[in-house]
């Protein structure tokens, strides 16, 4: 589910660049590696992908609609009460920067920058989170629900999702859950699919506080190109050391690869910890603890 914000633009006709429409946010920055195209217009891309540091959990889409003639802000529920926040703050800028005082939901509701928060987003937010636990309570099988944020996914599973939905406020413990997650300073490394074998990937490096998936699973970037589970022959770890300075890439070599599985197994318990219903935090290991992984 998601709610969406139009801003009409008349004055620049959807030409401004992705540089501008960062600037007006000010505080506004891109998660989707677009940023070095920052002098290409708006106009030009389907949407782009933007937060704000520590506040945001998933982020905005901004795309210009040229039907509408109009930008448009797409949030995807439930998020945290921050996401909405930030885009209420932009909102704003953005309509100060356009001269403009009219902003219409996709259900034609008509808002103006001064009475933008009373849009009923705490409601927005409930609506979905009873949602997800009627999902919980419909599956057979224990299961997850993930949902993206502007680093890395929130895994919950129904212990986890019950605990939130049965607290005195649980719009704000989720909030609390999922904005934490992004807030670790961790990599959190990219799932590669080799094809042909079908082979899963994984990459922890030297002395690197890493996030990675306790049980591997194909993630939603990967099923949009048709890749299931069950096409999976096995999944693999590689381990990288670094040999000279960590501030240059050709230090970084491939020391070797280890099943998922035998990884995990061999992981000492002190080493990592779960953040959420799937993944764990894998504490920055040294050349002795990464070789060990190996034998």
């Amino acid at each position: 589910m998601s709610v969406e914000f139009f801003i009409e633009d008349l004055k620049y006709n959807g030409n401004l660049t992705l540089g501008q429409m960062v600037e007006i946010g000010q505080n506004i920055s891109h998660y989707d590696g677009f940023a070095e195209y920052s002098h290409h217009k708006i106009k030009q891309y389907v949407s782009i992908f933007l937060g704000q540091e520590n506040v945001s959990a998933m982020g905005f889409e901004l795309s210009y609609k040229s039907k509408k003639k109009s930008y448009c802000i797409k949030l995807d529920i439930p998020c945290s009460t921050g996401d909405f926040k930030v885009i209420f703050d932009y909102i704003k800028k953005l309509c100060a920067f356009l001269g403009t005082n009219k902003v219409l939901t996709k259900k034609r509701e008509e808002y103006s920058p001064e009475n933008i928060e009373e849009y009923p987003y705490v409601e927005q937010i409930m609506t979905c989170l009873k949602q997800t636990m009627k999902a919980f309570k419909k599956q057979k099988e224990p299961d997850t629900i993930e949902f993206s944020g502007i680093y890395r996914d929130a895994s919950f599973n129904k212990e986890i999702f019950t605990h939130i939905m049965e607290s005195s406020s649980p719009v704000e413990s989720f909030s609390e859950y999922v904005t934490n997650i992004q807030k670790i300073k961790a990599a959190t490394p990219r799932q590669e699919i080799h094809l042909g074998s079908y082979i899963g990937v994984y990459t922890l490096t030297e002395t690197v506080r890493t996030i990675l998936p306790f049980k591997p699973a194909v993630d939603e970037k990967n099923k949009q190109i048709f890749i299931r589970d069950d096409m999976i022959d096995y999944w693999d770890l590689n381990v990288v050391v670094i040999d000279g300075d960590p501030n240059n890439i050709k230090s970084y070599k491939v020391l070797g690869s280890i099943r998922y599985s035998d990884f995990i197994a061999k992981l000492p318990k002190d080493k990592y910890s779960f953040i959420d219903a799937s993944y764990i935090l894998v504490e920055g290991l040294n050349r002795e603890e990464i070789e060990n992984l190996l034998k």
